[in-house]
């Protein structure tokens, strides 16, 4: 008979670069495999299977999992899942592990707002563990390749090549078990309704967003051509003083060196000194900062790198990341997408130009009277698309949070507003002045 639980954990190797890529696209590459399971059955010793090892837990998990019994898994579905799944059920014929039998200690830990990492969230619980540091090296330098042979293929460190290192490795793998059985036990587990959202979280992870990356890529290498045509106006402006865009510390130097008080070039700041009278070179060299230090362009970088086969970029919402038990942001950070400066039909304009001028279309886009990195910056949301023969619809709940936090609160005169002509500013303004509801504008007084 399977037993009540089970907990596992996976240690893996890929030529792909997880941070970098994602787990998705990470699971989904050639190259990653499996080096060993941490296998935990209720309190009962940790076991361990990797490849060519006999007379482990392995068939009693596999049952286990078929029947459908409870796994536990500490990020279970944003990585064990997608190893198991894509990887061990594809490959070696595994049961496919589903959703709906998991629990995620690192959603349990999130949703009592304790850190997500297994190692932070085991010391906020109080669970006397110190990480393995040496161990921590050891899986580090054993997941990726040793070099690339002539073929372009990864050559891997084997058991016959290193045996102490896979020996730290397995018992690196045991004590992560270890440690996250001991933090469920600690834990609160989620209500029958909070597993339902974890388990749509998952599956809206899994579903991604369909990225343009045609247009992306050609994105891409104009932000870079730009970077480099500003670096290069950058040390001709200063002399060569300033060496990019980014050597803020260069550029501070320059600036105060002609007698200019700078406190930081940090974007407000940058704004604010723009603000004053100021010597042309050095004008120039703040716009220059300005528009070269545009971040959300990163995001196209990163819908590049995590975008898996059939264009979707997945893995974006973390359930419980936030304090406030809000979902986080990952890798593309889809929630803090920058606010379009100018309009819709601009923006058709520019990408007509990136399509069909490629890098050169950075000259199209300053005839157009705009910045080629500004441009991108107000372009990113257009890169998300519908995929083929899709349609790709907005929608949005007025002051949901607002409302609903007034409701559970019982505050009805809050409610009443919104029942009637909804202008809770006005209410809010009036309640902190202690005066009637005044009216507000987005003129400036």
């Amino acid at each position: 008979m399977s037993a009540d639980f089970v907990h596992i954990d996976f240690e893996t190797r890929s030529a792909a670069d997880l941070l970098v890529v994602g787990a998705d696209v990470y699971a989904q590459h050639h190259t990653t495999d499996a080096m060993c399971l941490g296998i935990g059955f209720n309190d009962e010793p940790i076991d361990l299977w990797y490849p060519g090892k006999v007379n482990t837990q392995l068939p009693r998990l596999l049952e286990h999992v078929k029947a459908g019994q409870k796994v536990f898994g500490h990020n279970i579905g944003g990585f064990e899942m997608l190893i198991w799944n894509c990887i061990m059920t594809l490959n070696h014929g595994w049961p496919e592990l589903k959703i709906n039998q998991c629990e995620d200690t690192m959603a349990m830990a999130y949703a009592m707002a304790l850190p997500g990492s297994l190692d932070d969230a085991s010391r906020a619980a109080g669970i006397p563990y110190q990480k393995d540091l040496a161990g921590h090296r050891i899986m580090m330098k054993l997941s990726k390749p040793r070099s690339i042979d002539r073929n372009g293929d990864p050559v891997w460190w084997t058991p016959k090549d290193v045996p102490e290192d896979f020996e730290k490795l397995y018992a690196y793998c045991k004590q992560d078990v270890e440690v996250e059985r001991a933090l469920a036990k600690r834990l609160l587990k989620l209500s029958p309704f909070e597993q339902k959202v974890w388990e749509l979280d998952y599956k809206i992870n899994r579903r991604g967003v369909y990225v343009d990356q045609t247009s992306a890529r050609i994105a891409v290498a104009l932000v870079e051509h730009e970077k480099k045509r500003l670096d290069n106006k950058m040390q001709e402006i200063t002399g060569n003083a300033v060496g990019t865009c980014n050597a803020v510390g260069q550029l501070s130097d320059w600036l105060k060196l002609k007698g200019l008080e700078v406190p930081s070039l940090a974007k407000a700041d940058v704004v604010e000194m723009l603000n004053r009278p100021l010597p042309n070179d050095a004008k120039a060299a703040l716009l220059l900062r300005q528009e070269a230090a545009k971040t959300s362009t990163a995001k196209l970088q990163a819908m590049m790198n995590g975008a898996s086969v059939g264009g979707r970029v997945r893995g974006l919402f973390q359930y419980s990341g936030a304090a406030t038990r809000r979902w986080a942001g990952r890798r593309v950070q889809l929630q803090n997408l920058p606010r379009p400066t100018i309009k819709q039909d601009k923006i058709d304009e520019i990408f007509n130009h990136l399509n069909r001028y490629g890098v050169k279309a950075g000259d199209k886009i300053r005839e157009m009277g705009l910045l080629p990195m500004s441009a991108m910056s107000d372009c990113v949301r257009g890169f998300l698309r519908a995929a083929p023969g899709k349609d790709l619809i907005a929608a949005d709940l007025a002051s949901i949070e607002s409302r609903v936090l007034a409701w559970l609160a019982g505050q009805e005169d809050k409610l009443e507003v919104y029942r009637g002509d909804g202008k809770i500013y006005e209410f809010n303004a009036g309640r902190i002045y202690a005066v009637k509801p005044i009216e507000i504008t987005k003129e400036d007084p």
